[in-house]
């Protein structure tokens, strides 16, 4: 039985209840109108590929697995294809980090869960218009519920809820395969400190964790795409992952980053109460943050929405010790009070401002490519149309204006960046077979090169062979730039900018003959 709080601390609860609930209300006013831009834009770009017949791996190259394909798709046909279901689905994760978190701490207080919950949600806006329904968040959320179905089985003794345990880390383990190693690593922690019923609890969660991963392969080798998946994880998501990797010391430090002085305050309870955490629910979340640690560094690249996994369950650890620190002695009481104060009064409304401040109006190239692709032709470039971009754009004014790409390449940096393995010169070959069988009517080449440049066109200096022959088919009909800042994350960027390059009727000069 935890011991009682005292006025001052019952009181706090309440206020940070409410500070929480007036911040999340304050994030959900102000960036409700946020734009679908960055990789959401090309994953659903994919998903209307898929609408059209195409099968990703088959006829479309990708780096990302089935289940973040999958998530897209499913927005896509029950909220909409617009910026507005991808908002409301970005709440509904926030919504159900906050449940699970809450589900999850009730034993302590169950507004540690709150407050890790409503500063993940805060911390993810802050992080840009970019990371909205991120695959890391979703898995971070799919984490949530599986920990809180996981405890709730444990707590009340009910095995049924190992299926939903199972079934959510499954789910996860199709979006990252990092976190293939969560549920068996849980089920092993679970088989080893439980001695009544632990065989019906690890079977089910074991059923459950087998069957998304089971009909994610089943419904590829039903589309004959479970071999081209396999190719791709050996080529080109081998060789993406080994691009613009950070150094070690610079993914330890960012992992934690906004979260370095809730740490620091909550480190000396947590410590303190390490009887707490020497359980099998201690011992669960140090897995879960271990696996999410893992998959960050696994990533290597840095990114601010990869570390929401860890960063899930190290907020639950710290809402609970900082809560618990009510309960404890005074000075731990002080540690207590300047967690939950800093949290509240700094962390999260200075997370929400910076969410708020962002430019959503500014979507950049996206007007002015819109514009041009409809003088160009507008419905009538559909397959006809082909993007040299990633993430600049060039997919979003495709699928905002419905348009079917020449070829199936999504990812330029395996045409420009250099070879390894022989994939750039496998994808250059690829894409030159696909572009002389059906030569695009229109080339957009859009200024940078995902994911470590160069900047500008210097891209294209990297492929002589593909540039002359640009030069030899086709016409630049124009150059055009954004003239607005960037502004949809945490630092200003430069805006973007495109070439437009049109086929020349007839063709002066053959495909073959550039080579």
């Amino acid at each position: 039985m935890e011991p009682e709080l005292n006025r001052a601390a019952a009181a706090t609860r309440w206020i940070v209840v409410f500070v929480l609930l007036l911040c999340l209300t304050a994030l959900f006013l102000t960036t409700f109108h946020w734009p679908l831009l960055g990789d959401a834009s090309l994953m659903h770009y994919v998903a209307f590929l898929m609408g059209q017949g195409k099968v990703p791996y088959r006829d479309i190259g990708n780096i990302n697995m089935p289940g973040a394909l999958a998530v897209d798709f499913l927005v896509i046909h029950t909220l909409g294809p617009g910026s507005v279901a991808w908002r409301l689905f970005d709440f509904a994760l926030m919504g159900a980090a906050i449940l699970a978190l809450i589900e999850v701490a009730r034993p302590y207080d169950w507004v540690a869960g709150l407050f890790a919950g409503v500063l993940l949600a805060v911390i993810h806006a802050s992080d840009g218009i970019f990371e909205a329904g991120q695959r890391d968040f979703v898995i971070a959320v799919l984490v949530l519920v599986g920990y809180a179905a996981f405890f709730r089985a444990i707590r009340r003794h009910q095995p049924g809820w190992m299926l939903l345990f199972g079934l959510a880390a499954g789910a996860a383990s199709t979006i990252k395969p990092t976190f293939l190693v969560l549920a068996p690593a849980l089920l092993a922690c679970l088989w080893f400190a439980r001695e009544r019923r632990r065989v019906s609890f690890v079977v089910l969660g074991s059923i459950g964790f087998l069957a998304p991963l089971a009909g994610t392969a089943a419904v590829l080798a039903w589309l004959h795409a479970l071999g081209p998946l396999v190719a791709d994880a050996r080529g080109t998501m081998l060789y993406h992952a080994a691009l613009a990797r950070r150094p070690i010391g610079f993914l330890l430090l960012h992992s934690v980053a906004p979260l370095l002085p809730l740490i620091a305050l909550a480190l000396v309870p947590a410590i303190l109460e390490r009887r707490r955490w020497l359980t099998l629910e201690g011992a669960a979340l140090a897995v879960g943050m271990g696996v999410g640690l893992f998959s960050y560094l696994a990533q290597g690249k840095g990114y601010p929405y990869q570390r929401y996994p860890l960063m899930a369950l190290l907020l639950l650890a710290i809402g609970i010790a900082l809560f618990c620190a009510l309960r404890g002695q005074r000075i731990v009481r002080g540690l207590g009070y300047a967690g939950l104060a800093f949290g509240i009064l700094y962390v999260a409304p200075k997370s929400v401002w910076m969410a708020a401040h962002y430019d959503w109006r500014n979507t950049d190239i996206l007007p002015l490519l819109e514009q041009d692709l409809d003088h160009l032709g507008g419905p009538a470039l559909s397959g006809r149309v082909q993007c040299l971009d990633t993430n600049g754009g060039c997919y979003n004014a495709l699928y905002r204006q419905r348009l079917v790409e020449s070829t199936g390449l999504l990812y330029d940096e395996f045409l420009f960046n250099q070879d390894r393995g022989g994939v750039v010169a496998a994808s250059r070959a690829a894409f030159l077979k696909a572009v002389e069988a059906h030569p695009p009517k229109v080339f957009v080449v859009v200024d940078y090169l995902f994911p470590s440049g160069p900047a500008g066109f210097g891209k294209l200096k990297r492929w002589p062979e593909f540039e002359q022959y640009l030069q030899a088919d086709y016409i630049l009909y124009a150059e055009r730039r954004a003239t607005r800042t960037i502004d949809w994350w945490s630092r200003p960027h430069a805006p973007r900018a495109y070439r437009l390059y049109v086929r020349k009727e007839p063709a002066t000069a053959g495909l073959s003959g550039s080579k």
